[in-house]
């Protein structure tokens, strides 16, 4: 991004002819090109809005100037200049009604060239289960999805384990965890309570910090079912 000039506020950016898609569509250049024309009522005159804008940098001059004058009276002598001092006050107050005024007219029609946004769809019930059921099977499968099954599953929160000695977070796969617990629940009508599957996780393999033998693939296989040296732990843990 490049500095822009003052007063301007056009954004520069680097582009590769060919490769960069546009920013706007034919559509939406010519929505705006068409806004950028219409008239706007203001004092009794017509503007546009690059005009209104032009207007606005001109009170904003005047304004300054009118500040710098007064600023000046107050440090030389305000009782000599008194009066003096309250005429440029009373100018100064002016200007800044007329100009808050434009701005208020200038924020409203900059509201006709915002993008309008189309809205994100919501998730529903059938849809994430069945984008879980393809996770399942090997397809991938968005943290939306999860998060969804998380916060509207029958389980909602889970507890919470203090962290390790050397900062292990053991509430890392919280989310992961309510959502496939209560998908689980949702498809075989059981009852699993996911603390139950948290502390397995912690147990089995620290929630995937802990990596000595038995457990060498535990940051994978959080709960050591898919272990194929599990069948020597008997003898690990006796």
């Amino acid at each position: 991004m490049l500095l822009n000039e003052p007063n301007c506020r056009h954004d520069k950016f680097a582009v590769m002819v060919g490769v960069t898609p546009p920013k706007y569509s034919s559509e939406e250049l010519a929505r705006l090109e068409a806004a950028e024309m219409v008239k706007h009522d203001y004092e009794g005159k017509q503007y546009t809005l690059y005009e209104l804008m032009q207007l606005q940098n001109k009170y904003n001059r005047q304004i300054k100037n009118l500040q710098q004058i007064v600023t000046g009276l107050e440090a030389a002598d305000g009782e000599r200049y008194k009066i003096s001092l309250e005429r440029r006050n009373r100018q100064l107050d002016k200007w800044l009604v007329r100009a808050a005024d434009l701005s208020e007219l200038i924020n409203e029609i900059e509201k006709e060239f915002v993008r309008p946004q189309t809205p994100e769809p919501e998730l529903e019930f059938n849809v994430c289960l069945s984008n879980i059921d393809d996770y399942l099977k090997g397809k991938s499968l968005s943290y939306e999805v999860l998060d969804w099954f998380a916060t509207n599953g029958n389980q909602t929160s889970l507890g919470q384990f203090a962290p390790g000695d050397n900062g292990q977070d053991y509430n890392r796969y919280d989310i992961q965890i309510l959502a496939l617990v209560n998908y689980v629940n949702e498809k075989l009508g059981t009852s699993v309570d996911a603390n139950i599957i948290k502390a397995m996780m912690k147990v089995e393999s620290q929630v995937g910090y802990f990596q000595g033998s038995p457990t060498a693939n535990g940051n994978i296989d959080v709960m050591q079912v898919l272990d194929p040296g599990i069948k020597y732990s008997a003898n690990f843990y006796k």
